[in-house]
């Protein structure tokens, strides 16, 4: 009977033992403590985003009482970084109108605790 064992080794890695087995064979190994997911860092306080669906622009508004630096990032729906700038204004006007439509990501980045948020925008 084929038997096969995975330990786990440095630098977080398993190392694999199999007896029994005259082939290589495909197989995996599951880490049950660890969980899934994506790790996310909200912005502290309110913003807002308007409107949504877009034709031309839209509006980002942070709370941003300590005038930190934000750095503010557009992604197609491919995950291609098609525009990008930064600036310390509480309201940021972001121009559309280059971009075909579809579905974009708009990524806003507090550049002082790296916090973020990233919401879909429909332009049309």
């Amino acid at each position: 009977q084929p038997a096969g064992a995975a330990t786990s080794g440095a630098n977080n890695t398993f190392e694999l033992t199999r007896s029994g087995i005259p082939w290589l064979s495909p197989f995996a190994v599951v880490d049950n403590t660890t969980p899934l997911g994506i790790p996310t860092s909200e912005i502290d306080g309110a913003y807002t985003l308007y409107p949504n669906p877009a034709s031309d622009f839209v509006v980002i508004e942070v709370n941003n009482p300590a005038n930190d630096a934000y750095k503010y990032e557009v992604f197609d729906a491919t995950g291609r970084s098609v525009m990008i700038f930064q600036n310390t204004n509480s309201r940021t006007e972001i121009d559309l109108t280059s971009l075909s439509e579809g579905y974009y990501f708009i990524k806003a980045t507090n550049l002082t605790d790296n916090s973020f948020i990233t919401e879909r925008v429909v332009k049309k």
